[in-house]
């Protein structure tokens, strides 16, 4: 699967200057719930038209906004489609204009009743959609007298804070695309698995932390939880019959986003699947936790770089990067120590994000590689197929073998500082014999 996306990648550039070139996926032989591998796609992001856009209000007292009723406001040129959905609409009267109220519509005609109910008009040129989460059919009125209110600004629309249920505010503003749950807004890579009875989409996206919590606007089912060790969102979005989702965001705003239609049980029901698909799920959940374990030890050494620990009244980074993971500072002082040796040996680095070793495998094949650098494709080979404690003793015999010494080359000579001098490579120093010191760019 790497070398698939790595090929897509070189191909096919994706994304803005300064955005995460990393793929997270699964291996492409992985197979679960009657699931095998379809496709793969890295495409281009999709341009911004700049005017349909989305104000989300929900209970600025709230914990997550997202966990209950909540208020949106969407709008979009009339001639590209309206708000009204598919299910039984009531005609209403809207700031003067005809429109309908009906129950919340999302992907190929879903209806949720439980979802709530949008009120739908065109004005103008704009096609709205005052949508109420969580707001049942009873409350129609209360959602009209809120549309009454709506203000027309410099960028579209909002509402005044006098028009806000008690305890609303602003929780999000931007492009209504990132509430698409199954047609993923401008992935930078896609993967595909598929059967007869459902599928399952693997997609990387850049997002800012906004965008990737404003999906659930159009669920009722998607929850904070823990993914593999770090905070994200998982559950079943439109009721137990799925889609299953399983996301979450990395500090550099690469979303990993798991899409499954037809394998639900997968995120809620573990026990009702056979013995087979669990392992076979789980060797896909690791594979992807193993890769994005990795990314998080390379930004070990750019977060100390960045001098943020200091700023932050930290006396060194492993103090802030203990306080962020919740682990031991011995632990973090590892992290930041593998982290500075990756760049020096590829190879770790590679099998490390591709998730063909753990991030702890990938500590102990570091530890000895820095020693015995000829010594660094035996150990990931070893890691591929061995548990810890024998890396760890093959780890140590290649610690113990002596390092073979070089011979200088042929015409070079011994300086009296013992250094050798290749003649084809002398550094032109001053009339001491000392090099002249380089400062960094400025």
């Amino acid at each position: 699967m790497a070398e698939i996306l790595n090929w897509t990648a070189l191909q096919c550039e994706v994304g803005e200057p300064g955005q995460s070139r990393r793929r997270v996926a699964p291996m492409i032989d992985a197979a679960f719930d009657g699931l095998t591998f379809c496709s793969t796609t890295s495409l281009p992001p999709m341009p911004d038209d700049g005017q349909s856009r989305m104000v989300l209000y929900g209970p600025d007292d709230a914990g997550d906004p997202y966990d209950g009723s909540m208020i949106g406001v969407l709008w979009n040129p009339a001639d590209t489609g309206g708000h009204g959905g598919d299910g039984d609409a009531e005609a209403v009267t809207v700031r003067g204009e005809p429109g309908v109220a009906a129950p919340i519509t999302v992907f190929q005609q879903t209806i949720l009743p439980e979802l709530g109910t949008v009120i739908a008009w065109t004005e103008g040129d704009w096609a709205i959609g005052l949508y109420g989460r969580g707001w049942s059919r009873e409350r129609v009125d209360e959602l009209l007298a809120i549309a009454d209110r709506l203000e027309e600004v410099d960028d579209g629309f909002r509402l005044p804070a006098e028009a806000l249920p008690d305890g609303y505010s602003e929780v999000f503003s931007g492009n209504p695309s990132v509430t698409s749950l199954v047609l993923t807004p401008s992935p930078l890579y896609s993967v595909r698995y598929q059967s007869a009875e459902g599928l399952l989409d693997v997609t990387g996206m850049q997002m800012t932390a906004g965008e990737f919590e404003a999906f659930r606007f159009f669920t009722v089912g998607v929850d904070e939880g823990v993914v593999g060790g770090r905070d994200g969102l998982l559950g079943n979005a439109w009721g137990a019959d799925g889609p299953a989702v399983v996301t979450w965001r990395e500090s550099d705003g690469l979303v990993i986003r798991i899409v499954g239609l037809g394998v639900a049980s997968a995120v809620r029901n573990p026990d009702e699947i056979s013995a087979a698909d669990a392992v076979a799920l789980y060797q896909v959940m690791e594979r992807v936790a193993r890769a994005a374990g990795a990314a998080k030890l390379l930004l070990a050494k750019r977060v100390d770089a960045s001098g943020e620990a200091r700023r932050r009244g930290f006396r060194t980074t492993a103090e802030l990067l203990a306080k962020l993971s919740g682990s031991s500072l011995g632990a973090a002082k590892g992290d930041l120590e593998t982290s500075e040796a990756l760049d020096d040996l590829p190879d770790t680095k590679d099998a490390s994000l591709g998730g063909d070793v753990s991030p702890e495998q990938g500590k102990i094949v570091v530890g000895a590689a820095k020693r015995n650098p000829g010594a660094e494709r035996q150990l990931i080979t070893k890691a591929k197929t061995a548990n810890n404690r024998e890396l760890q003793e093959e780890a140590q015999k290649v610690k113990a073998r002596p390092i073979p010494t070089l011979r200088p080359p042929i015409g070079a000579s011994i300086g009296s500082d013992g250094c050798r001098t290749s003649p084809t490579a002398r550094v032109r120093g001053t009339s001491g014999g000392a090099a002249p010191s380089r400062t960094a760019p400025s």
